[in-house]
């Protein structure tokens, strides 16, 4: 895969209609709009609009061909009558037909989209989750999930994340909400091993999976207190102990050692804010849109795999907004 890293951004005039394979135009005016997440080679884009007050947001707009790639987030203003105070943020990940490489890059709010922006600590470009053990690199987004060869960064496979976490343990992935089941899946095939209704996950300590209660947030009813532990191979019960205190996630894991490696935007993609985990030698960074693989003693990159999540949408075409419909 080409690290080729994107042309300039250009910001286009907000009056513009841009025509899109003979659909209607979109209803608004086009405002300008900040570059979230790219990953290595610009195809996977991140976008986000701000707006709100007067302003109804009605969609995107995008258009994509030889020279350029070209985006619009469009509001309709509705009067200062109907003004309100809410700020309104606005995302969507676009997939390009084809990496970035020089092509421009037009309709966002700065001269170079690829620049880190003014204030680097700000939310931009949240990060995927990672965890890596034995043969399986998990990756946990905002709504999906998936399960990597860390030989080489095959995606195995990947389901929506629901409201699923997932982790990756002695080479399987578990996954865990934080109200009432948990489950063991292969790493390879993504079947189900095993799983457990009525407890949270508290921890993974060796071969125990120690769990909680259901969550206190289903009101249904009072809960039982205690803590106890499945057995990681088979998911059967091990201990219990009654009227003992525990919480989700109370039992903590030691974070692996991360040595430091380069990670220019060049390498990576565009995130401000990376998730970095290490295993048998290889530095697994997370960002919003990539997974990079780096060598711990060398820093240099093995593979980076492209992390398309499910609410992604093909660029060209109308992406219209909440309040209008497809």
């Amino acid at each position: 895969m080409g690290l080729t890293r994107g042309g300039p951004c250009r910001q286009a005039a907000s009056e513009e209609e841009v025509p899109v394979d003979g659909s209607e135009p979109l209803a608004g005016e086009a405002e300008v709009w900040e570059l979230a997440g790219s990953s290595p080679d610009g195809r996977l884009l991140t976008l986000e609009a701000n707006g709100g007050g007067c302003s109804d947001f009605q969609g995107w707009v995008s258009e994509e061909d030889d020279a350029s790639v070209h985006v619009e987030a469009r509001w309709e203003h509705r009067g200062d009558e109907a003004c309100d105070l809410m700020l309104q943020v606005e995302q969507i990940t676009l997939l390009l037909e084809e990496p970035l490489g020089d092509r421009q890059l037009t309709g966002c709010e700065r001269h170079d989209c690829f620049a880190p922006p003014d204030g680097a600590d700000g939310f931009f470009g949240p990060a995927n989750q990672v965890s890596a053990a034995d043969d399986v690199v998990v990756v946990t987004g905002p709504d999906t999930t998936w399960s990597i060869d860390p030989s080489d960064g095959t995606i195995r496979w990947e389901r929506e994340r629901d409201r699923y976490w997932s982790r990756a343990v002695r080479g399987m992935v578990l996954r865990y909400d934080h109200f009432d089941h948990i489950e063991l899946l292969d790493a390879v095939t993504g079947e189900t091993r095993w799983d457990a209704d009525d407890v949270t996950l508290a921890g993974i300590d060796g071969d125990e999976v120690v769990v909680c209660p259901r969550e206190q947030a289903l009101d249904d009813g009072p809960r039982e207190a205690f803590r106890g532990a499945l057995s990681l191979d088979d998911g059967a019960w091990l201990w219990r102990d009654e009227g003992v205190s525990c919480t989700t996630d109370s039992v903590g894991q030691e974070d692996p050692e991360v040595p430091d490696v380069d990670l220019d935007p060049d390498r990576i993609g565009r995130s401000a804010r990376v998730e970095r985990t290490a295993n048998d030698g290889v530095v697994y960074v997370a960002t919003s849109t990539a997974l990079v693989a780096l060598d711990a003693d060398s820093g240099d990159l093995l593979w980076w795999t492209l992390l398309v999540p499910s609410t992604a949408v093909e660029a060209g075409g109308r992406h219209p907004g909440a309040s209008e419909p497809a």
